[in-house]
């Protein structure tokens, strides 16, 4: 058994076309976000068999948004743009487990408590040790955010990949 600690940080920037607007008297619409996500988490190996692992995690994550919204009319263009940032507690577990020698798969997940920004987040993927202390991991991630900034509420799943590298001391 030991203590963890792990820290994952995403930067995105994105734009959409609006596809469907409830109010027909638009035409055309553009959804733009900024978002980062800084997360701390420190832990406890509750079971630790090998490259068998399963970790209890707890910490704290910054989230910080700025959104926009444009729709257009004939005659008239709508604009709104909004900003919020807030910290929130975060508990979540992860697990390993062996596939061979120096490949393993990877799951992890995490829910966010006292009106958090970033309500869960899930991942797995495929981790490879390239050496005693570094690897390098190929995952697939889903984060639902919802926030309410001064002029817009947001309310978004992610998904994708993500590519990796982790320091094991």
């Amino acid at each position: 058994k030991r203590l963890l600690f792990s820290t994952d940080l995403l930067i995105l920037s994105s734009s959409a076309e609006a596809e469907t607007i409830a109010d027909l008297s638009f035409a055309s619409g553009l959804v733009s976000s900024d978002l980062v996500v800084a997360t701390a988490l420190t832990g406890y190996r509750v079971v630790d068999q090998g490259r068998t692992s399963i970790d209890l995690l707890g910490g704290a994550r910054y989230v910080s948004m700025d959104a926009g919204l444009r729709l257009v009319a004939v005659g008239r263009t709508v604009i709104a743009n909004g900003s919020s940032s807030n910290f929130s507690a975060v508990v979540g577990g992860r697990a390993q487990l062996p596939l061979g020698e120096r490949l393993a798969v990877k799951l992890q997940g995490d829910v966010g408590l006292f009106k958090p920004a970033v309500r869960y987040q899930l991942m797995g993927g495929l981790n490879y040790d390239i050496s005693r202390h570094w690897s390098a991991a190929l995952s697939y991630r889903h984060m639902n955010v919802k926030r309410r900034t001064d002029r817009l509420d947001v309310d978004m799943d992610l998904s994708g990949p993500v590519l990796g590298v982790a320091y094991r001391f």
